[in-house]
């Protein structure tokens, strides 16, 4: 599982073992690219946002501790990163922040086809239940407290959304 991959990679570039900070940009690039593209649009500064996030990741790597779980860590960061870009570009364009448009259901993720297609055929729900154990990398039972929802009823429903996603594999892939 990706997180457990994540996890044991950052313990060993805590043991000052650089090597490992490849790895976990390798299995975290994907998800850190697309937290961040839903809240900004232009891709120059998503980049920018995905360096600050990895420095401010290794900068921090100490606070991290066997408790937590350094990929939903280093997703938090990324929002944040991109969140305070949003609100830097408002306050010099001297825009409110809740006149910024956010990317949402617009946004074209060209590395990701498969997660924009289940985006836009997907209900909200089974679209955040996928993006919550997919992206994020929660557990279902996770998943399940986070939504106030029976782990039964989110197990029931992920199980649903993967047959649809596998189908949709089909439309993505073979229509290219």
């Amino acid at each position: 599982m990706l997180k457990e991959k994540v996890a044991r990679a950052t313990r060993q570039l805590k043991k000052g073992k650089t090597e490992y900070f490849d790895e976990i940009y390798d299995l975290t690039r994907a998800s850190v690219y697309y937290v961040i593209r839903g809240v900004l649009k232009d891709n120059h500064l998503v980049e920018d946002a995905m360096q600050e996030t990895y420095v401010a990741f290794l900068n921090s790597i100490a606070k991290i501790d066997d408790e937590h779980n350094p990929l939903s860590y280093l997703l938090q960061i990324a929002k944040n990163k991109a969140l305070d870009e949003a609100r830097r570009m408002t306050r010099a364009a001297g825009v409110s922040v809740d006149d910024v448009e956010i990317a949402t259901t617009d946004v074209n993720v060209s590395e990701l086809p498969l997660l924009e297609h289940a985006r836009k055929n997907l209900s909200d729900d089974e679209f955040r239940i996928l993006e919550l154990t997919t992206i994020y990398g929660y557990r279902r039972v996770e998943v399940a407290k986070m939504l106030g929802e029976p782990v039964s009823t989110i197990n029931w429903k992920y199980n649903k959304i993967i047959k649809k996603v596998k189908a949709f594999y089909g439309e993505v892939y073979n229509e290219k």
